[in-house]
């Protein structure tokens, strides 16, 4: 079950039954905000010495000469421009819950 469907899963749950108790309810919830916060957190940076992405596509860098972040595609052997400027990548993920 993907997060996203646990979380929608439980909320059906905690709506549909009533006879639930005070603790369950409260377990329940405390899970619902720790998937929420988890989802919602942008990724951490990556150095770039230490690993690459495993995948071609896009991906926000930071370029250390002009100290800014952009998007640039990885294509399984190197970043498309600026390869010897970037130093750090992360994966792009949407601040919004789908």
């Amino acid at each position: 079950m993907k997060p996203n469907e646990h979380l929608f899963r439980c909320l059906d749950i905690i709506k549909a039954d009533k006879t639930l108790s005070e603790d369950t309810l409260i377990i329940m919830f405390v899970e619902y905000a720790r998937l929420v916060t988890e989802q919602s957190r942008s990724s951490e940076w990556v150095y770039v010495k230490d690993k690459k992405p495993n995948e071609y596509g896009r991906y926000e860098v930071y370029r250390e000469k002009c100290g800014k972040q952009y998007y640039e595609t990885w294509n399984n052997t190197g970043w498309a421009y600026n390869n010897n400027d970037i130093t750090h990548w992360r994966p792009i993920k949407s601040p919004y819950i789908r």
